[in-house]
């Protein structure tokens, strides 16, 4: 109990000094440039910001913090039967990530499409890199997001691309296999870079 205690202290005293070193480059760099800096937070509005208080913010959640730790997938289970849930992965997703569940987020990754309906994207998995899919390496299971659109969106591969919606954190057993731990109830497309 008290290692868990220490390795969450030494995590989070490490995070923080990763946030605070970014921070002051951010401040630097926008002395330099003369840019003003607001305390905005990323929202799903119209706009592309709006103040923290705002009832539709969005928070911000990155793979950095998403897949920055190690999860050992169970066995496949061949007596699973359909729509059956499968063990749970407990302690390995660590409480300030299972903390994230519920909570309207913008995540940006690479799109990488499972599923079409007229010419729409319904279902995509949401990936940390484009170099994790039909070719390179193999993700791990907390470096992609299983997106819902009920909207349906357009595709869009190769170019990193943010989209909002309420973030679930939970296991997902498809016929056996862990598919999923992340999920997003997708909004709608918010920005591209590139």
């Amino acid at each position: 109990m008290y290692a868990d205690i220490l390795t969450r202290s030494v995590t989070y005293a490490f995070l923080l000094s990763r946030v605070m070193n970014a921070a002051k480059s951010l401040l630097a760099a926008a002395f330099v440039l003369g840019i003003t800096l607001s305390t905005n937070v990323v929202s799903a509005s119209n706009d592309s910001t709006t103040s923290a208080s705002a009832a539709d913010s969005y928070m911000k959640v990155d793979f950095d913090r998403l897949a920055n730790f190690k999860i050992t997938p169970p066995s496949f289970d061949p007596n699973a039967k359909p729509g059956s849930e499968g063990p749970s992965l407990g302690t390995q997703i660590p409480d300030v990530i299972r903390g994230l569940d519920g909570h309207k987020a913008v995540v940006t990754g690479f799109m990488l499409p499972i599923k079409m309906e007229g010419g729409q994207v319904t279902e995509f998995l949401l990936m940390r890199s484009q170099m994790m899919c039909c070719y390179g390496v193999v993700p791990q299971v907390n470096e992609w997001i299983l997106v819902h659109m009920t909207k349906g969106t357009h595709q869009l591969m190769d170019i990193p691309v943010s989209f909002s919606g309420q973030l679930h954190v939970k296991e997902l057993y498809e016929n056996g296999f862990l598919t999923a731990i992340y999920q997003l109830e997708g909004e709608k497309m918010l920005s591209t870079k590139g």
